[in-house]
């Protein structure tokens, strides 16, 4: 169980350095399909191991680029986000408006069924999404 610092601590990194996305992807048969996604990246990794150590959840890894600093990840599954994410929801600030709308996506989508209902709403959410997360 994580004290109210730690969540406070955890939702801060989350605001400044992570990303709450819904995205479309084609799968390999050509149909379109939405993925939640909560992710942290840093060049950090001390940082990384941090959450995932912390959290107990998740997944990391290391992107090499040429000319870059290696950078890490840590990324959850929409199950996890399904967990976690009203955890450190109250203590969100600057993203507070991506997590709201990733927890409704995931309201809507159940685990290992097709979803064919909401199909209007998850395009919606994803599009949404996709502006809140553009600089401007």
């Amino acid at each position: 169980m994580l004290d109210e610092r730690t969540k406070g601590y955890i939702a801060g990194i989350i605001d400044g350095e992570g990303s709450l996305m819904v995205y479309p992807f084609k799968t390999k048969r050509g149909y379109v399909i939405y993925q939640a996604r909560l992710s942290v990246c840093n060049t950090k990794k001390e940082l990384i191991d941090y959450l995932a150590e912390t959290t107990g959840i998740g997944r990391t890894r290391v992107s090499h680029t040429p000319l870059r600093k290696p950078f890490f990840y840590w990324a959850l599954s929409s199950e996890s986000i399904r967990k976690f994410l009203p955890i450190i929801f109250p203590y969100l600030l600057l993203k507070r408006k991506q997590a709201e709308l990733l927890l409704e996506y995931l309201s809507i989508v159940k685990v290992g069924y097709k979803h064919p209902q909401g199909e209007d709403r998850r395009v919606g959410i994803a599009t949404e999404m996709r502006r809140l997360n553009t600089v401007e």
